[in-house]
């Protein structure tokens, strides 16, 4: 395809995060087609200090003009662009004001989901299902456009059907790229260049579900087969009418986050586990830059602890809305108490649901490893294979409280080892 003039919409975030107000410019590229001309506005106002999170009305100038009518601004900017000045964006000016007045109620409705049974082998059945039945409906049921999705898709010949979709991670799936080729179903990975090969065996996978597939299937199945991924937590499934390129394209901005000293990390956004605590944690602006309403519908996450789902709803006043992420020490410390309570939550079930330690020892022993200071993981599961073995809590001892207020500061392996050395003692003491 020959290059030609493209025009669109750019919808902007200033890279400044005390910013956060939205903003809007028109832009021209000298472009062979869509994917040019957002690779080119988006190095462009880089250059400026903008993020382009969204576009609208991308087409060449004449198709433009064509379906739009006779526009000054559009005809003046198609005409400066060429090849030796590929690049022209009109004046950038606020688009809406700050969204400190937005609450994440309104803009997304959060349900808990109760009592879902993970698909058996459905051993005898003609049809089996895809996925279990009370999650059918956040899944694959038709759900026909709200009057914002119509006016979205205006100038379409109708608006396209709900797809679903999950991005998974292949740190939790063994084989999942080879799983997916063999899947025969569109997928992309977002990570691009070298990441992609060096970070292929961690990375993530977009990946449109097909209803009645076998891949599906193995998602929301626990039969105890290998290739069954329900416990496994292999990511967040979600719905949209975007094609694939689209959300690969927004998803992708979010696998590399900066913390608060400007450096960058890779961020794992699609931990269906840790998803809901960095929902809840960010300011709007920057969780509808996550869920736009205007690019997903609904969200699913299924994590260790629980199943929660999000139906984005559009807001007037607010029709598309970016942000950039930033790891600041509040998210950070909030992603760090979450990851403690799934290693509580793990642990329960190993001795109390696995084991048949008593739920009251087990309390008793967290409460005492909290107490005390205890935070290195290992020497956490010693002490209760302690508790397990002798059906007491080590730390209630009464002959180790001088023990245990005096070598808090030592570190947690060192101060268990000491503990035990003093009850080995005294058990050979008492011995006859």
């Amino acid at each position: 395809m020959s290059f030609i003039p493209w025009v669109g919409d750019c919808f902007l975030r200033a890279r400044n995060i005390d910013d956060s107000k939205s903003y809007v410019a028109l832009a021209a590229i000298w472009a062979t087609d869509r994917q040019d001309f957002l690779e080119a506005a988006r190095d462009a106002l880089a250059g400026k200090g903008y993020t382009l999170y969204w576009v609208d009305n991308v087409m060449p100038a004449t198709q433009w003009i064509k379906s739009k009518g006779h526009d000054a601004n559009v005809i003046g900017l198609a005409r400066i662009v060429s090849p030796d000045h590929p690049v022209e964006i009109s004046d950038i000016k606020v688009h809406q004001q700050s969204l400190d007045h937005v609450s994440l109620e309104d803009w997304l409705v959060h349900e808990t989901l109760a009592d879902v049974v993970p698909l058996d082998s459905q051993l005898g059945m003609l049809d089996t299902l895809s996925v279990p039945p009370s999650l059918y409906p956040y899944l694959f049921e038709v759900s026909p456009p709200s009057l914002e999705e119509q006016n979205l898709y205006k100038n379409q010949p109708q608006v396209p059907s709900l797809r679903t979709y999950a991005v998974l991670d292949s740190s939790r799936v063994p084989l999942l790229l080879e799983r997916l080729e063999e899947a025969n179903l569109p997928f992309q990975c977002l990570f691009k260049g070298d990441a992609e090969e060096s970070l292929k065996s961690a990375a993530p996978y977009l990946v449109e579900l097909k209803e009645h597939h076998k891949f599906t299937r193995q998602l929301f199945s626990k039969t105890g087969m290998a290739s069954d991924l329900w416990d496994k937590y292999p990511g967040i499934y979600f719905r949209s009418r975007a094609l694939m390129d689209q959300l690969g394209t927004h998803f992708r901005r979010f696998t590399k986050v900066k913390n608060e000293q400007g450096k960058w990390l890779f961020y794992r956004f699609w931990d269906s586990n840790f998803f809901l605590v960095v929902l809840r944690q960010l300011s709007p602006a920057k969780g509808l830059a996550i869920m736009p309403p205007h690019l997903i519908h609904s969200m699913l996450c299924i994590s260790m602890d629980g199943i929660d789902f999000f139906k984005t709803q559009s807001l007037d006043d607010i029709p598309k809305v970016g942000c950039e992420l930033v790891l600041d020490e509040t998210l950070s410390t909030e992603l760090h108490k979450r990851s403690l309570e799934l290693f509580i939550y793990r642990l329960r079930k190993l001795y109390v649901d696995e084991k048949g330690m008593h739920e009251e020892l087990f309390a008793s022993v967290m409460q005492s490893i909290q107490d005390h200071q205890f935070e290195e993981r290992e020497t956490i599961r010693k002490i209760l294979d302690y508790a397990l073995a002798h059906d007491e809590n080590l730390l209630d001892k009464e002959e180790l409280t001088g023990e245990l207020t005096a070598n808090q500061s030592m570190p947690d392996s060192i101060r268990l080892g000491r503990l035990m050395i003093k009850v080995n003692r005294s058990a050979s003491h008492d011995a006859p």
